[in-house]
């Protein structure tokens, strides 16, 4: 027979999400007073009273800091009742709460549930058993209504052109504001720490790589001035984010994407600058880790002919690198090195063409017209957007399902837009003389590192077969 000790030991629980509703200190204290009453009500003596601010629902209950703690309670036998306001404060994961439940029906442990649909729930008996496996259910589902519900929310906003993050960007600081009549937060400059974003952009276009950025800023930005340490990683993650030209970023993490403009922030890098920066990135991406060096102008820029893979250096000196198919490595291709000396021999007529001043004029002229029309039809592509927005807005006049039918092509079709529009703006890459003869000239005195910046902002890619270029070079 159970010990009277054992059954009037209990344990109280009380969870809340949010740092709000830590800060307000309502529910913590609403759940604490409830299970108190409930003890004494019940003749149950509350050992002790475990609480876990701002953790998520769907965090395992063994995962948390007072979760822990509860369990060891349970597993040493110390209180046969776990006391709590909700099931939703213990478990939002059907599996998870079966499983532990069980654990405490065989160490003799009863769940106390206060509020079950307006009744209080003991799992002691069968009937209460057999409640707690529908409810276990019922709240798994409704945490699966609010993940879709948030999703579609945050794809409602992303779409609207308001940036909604809780981690605040570097060179940026978060005021309220009423947007669309609603109360949400704007990203304004913040001038503390925006020339921190603004030198970056500017020295890893210059040449500089991520490692030695990552080394200058801890260097010349202590941590008290607000900046977290820096890593390559990190520099990558600032120089990616599309929100320093104030648009809404789209897509994973590690492969954000501009979206609409973001009507709550604003710019805080060139947008030519931030797409020279992505077409440096673009190269990085393809860059051999050991091939990283300036003394290596066409790292990542080559593709053998015979197999199609990419082709690494090797070498080390400025004169003797060569390049190598990433597959001849591996005894899968007979695809034979090249100099980067003979590559830069054959590809300088291809650049004196391609950066030939009165080409170039030509280019930005054809370029003009079709600028000017992806312009307009970007503008009523707006137009229409906002004007689906606010008939799916307005209660019952146009459903979500229909809302993203009619939408879809429209974004595509921007997103398609912007990215031609992005690409026949880019800059030159270098301020370049007058005519074509001082350009050769200037070309054929770059140093190696020189280069390499100028490759990497011109050339997208290059085919090479038995030591010489196949074809003219894909050029920007």
């Amino acid at each position: 027979m159970t010990s009277p000790q054992l059954v009037t030991r209990a344990v109280g629980y009380a969870r809340v999400s949010t740092d709000e509703q830590v800060a307000e200190g309502l529910s913590l204290d609403a759940q604490a007073q409830a299970i108190r009453h409930y003890c004494a009500l019940r003749h149950l003596e509350l050992v002790t009273l475990l609480t876990d601010p701002a953790v998520s629902a769907g965090t395992p209950l063994a995962a948390r800091p007072a979760g822990r703690e509860l369990a060891e309670l349970v597993t040493a036998r110390r209180v046969g009742a776990v006391v709590a306001l909700r099931l939703d404060r213990l478990f939002r994961d059907a599996g998870d709460c079966l499983a532990v439940t069980r654990r405490w029906d065989a160490a003799g442990v009863a769940l106390h549930l206060l509020d079950l649909g307006g009744q209080t729930l003991d799992t002691s008996s069968a009937m209460g058993r057999f409640f707690l496996t529908v409810m276990a259910g019922a709240a798994e589902l409704e945490r699966n209504l609010n993940r879709e519900r948030t999703r579609l929310s945050y794809a409602h906003l992303r779409q609207s052109g308001v940036y909604h993050s809780s981690v605040v960007p570097i060179g940026y600081r978060r005021e309220p504001a009423v947007i669309d009549g609603k109360q949400r937060h704007r990203f304004v400059v913040d001038e503390a720490t925006a020339p921190f974003v603004r030198e970056l952009f500017d020295r890893y276009l210059a040449g500089e790589q991520l490692v030695e950025l990552a080394r200058w800023s801890n260097d010349a930005y202590p941590r008290a001035d607000g900046l977290p340490p820096s890593w390559p990683t990190v520099l990558r993650f600032i120089l990616n984010n599309p929100v320093y030209i104030a648009r809404v970023p789209h897509g994973r993490q590690g492969d954000r994407r501009p979206g609409v403009p973001a009507v709550n922030v604003e710019p805080l890098v060139d947008e030519s600058v931030w797409q020279a920066v992505q077409q440096l990135l673009a190269v990085q991406t393809r860059i051999h880790p050991r091939a990283r060096s300036g003394d290596g102008c066409f790292g990542g820029l080559l593709t053998c002919g015979a197999c199609g893979a990419p082709m690494w250096r090797s070498g080390g000196q400025p004169g003797y690198i060569y390049y190598r198919c990433s597959q001849a490595r591996l005894g899968r291709c007979d695809q034979r090195n090249v100099r980067d000396v003979a590559l830069w021999e054959e590809l300088l007529p291809h650049l004196v063409d391609h950066l030939d001043p009165r080409r170039a004029r030509q280019r930005q002229a054809e370029a003009d017209p079709a600028q000017e029309a992806a312009s307009l039809r970007l503008a009523a592509i707006g137009e229409e957007l906002q004007r689906l927005t606010s008939v799916y807005t307005a209660a019952g006049r146009l459903g979500e399902r229909e809302f993203l039918a009619a939408a879809e092509a429209l974004w595509q079709e921007r997103d398609a837009l912007e990215a031609s529009r992005a690409e026949q703006a880019a800059p030159l890459p270098m301020t370049l003389p007058p005519t074509r003869r001082e350009l050769r000239a200037v070309l054929d005195r770059l140093s190696p590192d020189e280069r390499g910046v100028l490759l990497r902002r011109v050339l997208v890619s290059a085919t090479v077969k038995d030591g010489r270029l196949v074809g003219a070079p894909r050029l920007r």
